[in-house]
C-alpha cells in the first residue's frame, strides 16, 4: 500500500471538504429547483390576471451547436481565469470532484437560467413597477395629504389671521406641487434610463447594446437588468472577482436568451461551468 506524504494527506483532506461542499451545493440546487415550481405558479397568477404584462416569447426548444459555440470567447475567458486562479494540488478525489462538478454545472445551467433569465424577470418587473408607484404616485398622495392637512390645521389654529393665511397658502402650494410633480414623474424608470442602463452600456464597452437598447419593452429591460443583479448577488460567496464576473456573464446569458432562446442560454451556461470544472481537473493534474 502506498504511503501518502504529508502534502498529499493535506491535499486529500482539502479535496474531501470540497467534495462535501459540492454535495451540499447539489442538495441546495435540488431544493431551489423545487422552489421554482412555486415561483412558476406566481408567474402563472400574474399571467392569468394580466396576460400582456409579461410577454415572454423565448421558450425555444431547439438548440443549434453553432449558436452555442458562438459564445466561445466566454468559454475561453472562463478557462483562462480558472487556470490562473486555481492552485490546489491533485488528490485522490479529483475524479469525483469532476463528476459532481459536471452534475452541478448542468443543474446550475437549468435552474439559474429558468430562474434569472425567465421567472425572476417577471418578479423583478413587478418590483420595479411597485417601487416606481410608491416613489411617484404613492409618495405624491402622501405628501399632498400631508401638506393639505397642514394647510387646514394652519387655518384652524389660533393666531394672527394673516400668518394663518400665509402659512396655509404655502402649505397648499406645496401640496399642489407635490401632486403635480410626482403624478407626472416616474423616478425609478428615470433612474434606470438615465443612470443604470447607460452605466451598463459603457461598462460592457457598448457590447450590451442589443440587450439594453434592442427595442424590447422598457419594463422588461428593467426587470431583466434587476434579475441579473440578483444573479450577481447570488455569487457573492465567490468574492469580489466572482461577484463582478457573474454580472458580466449574466449579461451575456441574457443576450443568449433574447437572441437564441432560453434553452440555448441553459446550454451555454452549463457548458461554461463544465469547462471550468474540467480546467480545474486538468490544472490539478499538473500541480503536484
Amino acid at each position: 500500500m502506498k504511503k501518502l506524504k504529508g502534502s498529499e494527506i493535506f491535499s486529500d483532506a482539502a479535496a474531501y471538504q470540497e467534495l462535501e461542499a459540492r454535495k451540499s451545493l447539489f442538495g441546495m440546487q435540488l431544493i431551489f429547483t423545487a422552489i421554482l415550481c412555486a415561483v412558476a405558479a406566481g408567474v402563472g397568477v400574474v399571467e392569468y390576471f394580466f396576460p400582456k404584462f409579461f410577454d415572454y416569447p423565448y421558450f425555444s426548444w431547439s438548440v443549434n451547436s453553432g449558436d452555442v459555440f458562438a459564445f466561445w470567447p466566454m468559454y475561453v475567458w472562463g478557462i483562462a481565469l480558472t487556470a490562473l486562479i486555481s492552485s490546489r494540488s491533485s488528490s485522490s478525489f479529483d475524479g469525483k470532484l469532476l463528476a459532481l462538478g459536471t452534475l452541478t454545472s448542468v443543474m446550475a445551467g437549468v435552474w439559474e437560467e429558468v430562474a434569472f433569465r425567465c421567472f425572476y424577470i417577471c418578479y423583478a418587473m413587478v418590483v420595479v413597477l411597485v417601487f416606481n408607484w410608491l416613489f411617484s404616485t404613492g409618495l405624491g398622495i402622501f405628501l399632498t395629504v400631508l401638506f393639505a392637512g397642514g394647510a387646514v390645521a394652519c387655518l384652524l389654529a389660533a393666531g394672527s389671521p394673516l400668518v394663518k393665511v400665509v402659512g396655509a397658502g404655502i402649505l397648499g402650494f406645496l401640496a399642489w406641487l407635490a401632486w403635480g410633480l410626482t403624478m407626472d414623474f416616474d423616478p425609478l424608470y428615470w433612474f434606470y434610463d438615465t443612470i443604470l442602463i447607460p452605466i451598463a452600456y459603457y461598462a460592457t464597452f457598448k457590447q450590451a447594446e442589443p440587450v439594453l437598447y434592442g427595442g424590447y419593452p422598457a419594463l422588461f429591460v428593467y426587470g431583466a437588468f434587476l434579475a441579473n443583479m440578483w444573479f450577481r448577488d447570488g455569487h457573492k460567496y465567490q468574492g469580489l472577482l466572482g461577484w463582478v464576473n457573474s454580472w458580466y456573464l449574466g449579461m451575456v446569458l441574457l443576450y443568449a436568451m433574447l437572441t437564441y432562446g432560453l434553452l440555448t442560454a441553459i446550454v451555454v451556461h452549463a457548458l461554461y461551468d463544465i469547462l471550468i470544472h474540467v480546467t480545474i481537473y486538468v490544472r490539478r493534474k499538473f500541480t503536484r
